[in-house]
């Protein structure tokens, strides 16, 4: 869910795929405001750009889904594919949406990490890994991503010393988790 700049709207995405789900705004008491903007497809949570003209969600196209970033003055959309859940975040800067979502038909949202340019609604990736998370700077010119350790470099090699590991249950075997951090350069696409 994400606030207007006037603390007056929030964009909501309520109830799921089911026929009482909703996608629109709601006022300050949580009234619906507005007709609904889409039906509502997988994602976690619906943003407002940080200047307020684009609006981004994922909504359902027949059998199918898309991750929409929809001018607000005008309602234009531009769209892509997504094959499974999305997870979405704007730039702090502003025009761009970094968002990650499956290569191949999978219900998780880890995935290659893809920008679209909201006013020009093009697409690129950055990263084809299969992200697990990413984080923008503050400035917009870089994303950081998390990514399943690649055995390229030494696992565990950056566990603080004195780290404890939670005890495993009873004939589970504990199983180390690594992930590696890469920043891209939002512009170049390098890391």
């Amino acid at each position: 869910w994400d606030w207007t700049a006037d603390s007056q709207r929030l964009l909501v995405h309520i109830g799921g795929l089911g026929a009482e789900s909703r996608l629109g705004f709601m006022d300050g008491e949580g009234n619906p405001v507005g007709d609904d903007l889409a039906t509502p497809g997988l994602f976690q949570a619906p943003g407002i750009a940080p200047d307020g003209l684009y609006l981004a969600f994922s909504q359902a196209a027949g059998e199918q889904f898309q991750v929409a970033v929809q001018d607000m003055a005008t309602g234009a959309q531009s769209t892509v594919r997504q094959l499974g859940l999305a997870a979405m975040n704007w730039s702090p800067a502003g025009g761009q949406l970094a968002f990650i979502s499956p290569a191949r038909r999978q219900l998780t949202f880890v995935g290659p990490l893809q920008v679209i340019d909201a006013a020009t609604g093009e697409v690129r990736t950055l990263v084809n890994d299969s992200v697990i998370a990413f984080f923008w700077s503050p400035d917009g010119s870089r994303i950081a991503t998390l990514t399943q350790n690649s055995g390229r470099n030494n696992p565990g090699a950056g566990v603080a010393p004195g780290l404890v590991a939670l005890e495993p249950a009873a004939g589970q075997q504990a199983a180390d988790v690594v992930l590696d951090l890469t920043l891209v350069d939002v512009a170049s696409g390098q890391t």
